[in-house]
């Protein structure tokens, strides 16, 4: 049997790259080689502006390194995962993987500490986070980083980290994390959100060299203000603050995107389907296949605590498994085309959706989350990625 040497993914290549280069009007220097591009095999190397009156990702200080360095991958993700932590005051972890979050949470007056946080986020879809990247608004603790290190993760950034938190995070546990990357981000809340305010351009290139200058995506949406309520029943205000969470967390999903939250956690995402239905499909699907691992795990527990009534309570729990979507909203990054998505996610018990509206079956649409009562909202923008 031929496969790949998996020493490779943790051997750096060099390319030859230039020191300085020039794209756009803009003069970039070289800051490192990286430890290879997508795949290992390809060269890669990171470049940041000249003059720039602050850095973000350019900036990062490696406080720990492993397999050689950082990879286009890691780097990528990371960058993803600020443009959407960006959005938030309040504590917040967001866990990256190919670009996407598998899953994002803020802080609660329920979910009070960055460890339950992370579990939130990591949890969401704990099978896409192995191998992931953590990225944090706030100083990573102890408690968090002992988290961290309980399964496997690439890479943790953070604007700070607290005493000691170093050495946990420099110690392999389980056997996980022996090559761990550990990196410092500065001046999170300098990058640009709303729209007007000033960005840089969007430089895209395609294979035979030509580019793509494109505006960088601001968002129109600060508010509830900013959003039009279209069916009967108008949202409540938990659900406004989940309907605006889900559509920050769904502007830094590719498209065709679909982002089920509740209480300012993530439930489930779906991400990169050419059908809008087919993402519904994949969210619901990853959403019902955790449910059944809870189930799993906590059937095991009733077993063997031997509770009364817990051959019912099983019964029950089985049965229903609606993967924990109830009450939660829904965001969907484009229009829905048809009422097909409203349909299958009021089963679930999905209370409120937002999405920029603009479908010739508006109208249907509107009228399928009247009968199911569901409250929708259509934003001033769509919000496609496409990476």
């Amino acid at each position: 049997m031929i496969s790949m040497d998996k020493t490779i993914y943790k051997t750096a290549i060099k390319g030859n790259f230039p020191d300085t280069f020039e794209m756009a009007g803009i003069k970039y220097r070289k800051k490192q080689d990286l430890r290879y591009g997508d795949n290992p095999g390809q060269a890669a190397a990171f470049y940041i502006p000249e003059e720039a009156d602050f850095l973000v990702t350019g900036d990062l200080g490696e406080l720990k390194s492993g397999k050689q360095g950082l990879s286009a991958t890691n780097l990528s993700d990371i960058d993803h995962a600020f443009r959407t932590l960006k959005y938030f005051e309040d504590p917040a972890c967001a866990v990256m993987k190919h670009l996407n979050p598998s899953g994002v949470a803020v802080q609660t007056k329920d979910r009070k500490y960055l460890r339950d946080i992370y579990i939130n986020a990591r949890d969401c879809d704990f099978r896409s986070a192995f191998g992931s990247v953590a990225g944090f608004n706030t100083a990573v603790d102890k408690d968090t980083a002992d988290e961290i290190m309980s399964t496997f993760v690439e890479c943790v950034a953070a604007p700070e980290y607290g005493h000691g938190v170093l050495d946990i995070l420099s110690k392999p546990s389980k056997g996980f994390n022996r090559d761990i990357r550990v990196v410092k981000i500065k001046n999170i809340y300098k990058l640009s959100r709303f729209f007007e305010e000033d960005a840089l351009t969007d430089v895209k290139m395609l294979e035979d060299g030509s580019i793509i200058l494109q505006e960088k995506y601001l968002s129109k949406v600060r508010g509830p203000e900013d959003l039009n309520v279209v069916t009967e029943r108008q949202p409540t205000n938990k659900e406004y603050e989940d309907l605006l969470f889900a559509w920050r967390i769904c502007a830094n999903v590719r498209s065709n995107a679909i982002v089920f939250a509740k209480n300012r956690m993530t439930v489930a995402i779906g991400t990169g389907e050419q059908e809008r239905v087919g993402a519904v499909e994949q969210a619901i699907e990853k959403a019902k296949q955790k449910y059944a691992e809870f189930l799993k795990d906590y059937i095991e527990k009733l077993k063997d605590e031997e509770l009364q009534g817990s051959s019912r309570i099983i019964s029950i729990l089985t049965e229903r498994n609606e993967g924990d979507l109830r009450d939660s909203v829904v965001a969907s990054d484009g229009f829905f085309p048809f009422r097909d998505s409203i349909d299958l996610i009021s089963k679930y018990g999905v209370s409120a959706v937002i999405q920029p509206g603009g479908s010739i079956n508006d109208k249907e649409i509107i009228e399928a989350c009247n009968k199911y009562g569901i409250a929708m909202v259509f934003t001033p923008e769509r919000v496609f990625a496409h990476f």
